[in-house]
């Protein structure tokens, strides 16, 4: 099956051969760059101290905890067929979704 890709205002979500992922949903690390860090990376950045709170560090990762959900769900709904990739309320839905998700951060 070749790649299937929705595009969002805030991203992408593609379903390929390895699964379902987002690219531009998450926010990154200020310090790598990675959306899956957790504050355990080298710093590879260079010198950024001060860069992001334990607060902001902490929000970041529930953000992004966040939208591995979404992926999550999306993905068990488009692969038991209760959802189609072609259907344009799937793309509604997932812009409501995030939207929401955005605007209840602190």
């Amino acid at each position: 099956m070749p790649d299937v890709i929705i595009n969002l205002s805030m991203g992408k979500i593609i379903q390929s051969g390895n699964g379902l992922f987002s690219e531009g949903l998450k926010d990154p690390c200020p310090y790598c760059q990675q959306d899956d860090c957790y504050g355990n990376c080298d710093g590879s950045a260079g010198d950024v101290d001060g860069l992001e709170s334990e607060e902001e560090m902490v929000d970041r990762q529930i953000y992004n905890a966040t939208i591995d959900g979404i992926e999550s769900l999306t993905l068990a709904l488009l692969s038991n067929g209760a959802l189609r990739y072609d259907d344009p309320k799937l793309k509604e839905a997932l812009e409501t979704a995030l939207e929401a998700t955005a605007n209840s951060r602190p």
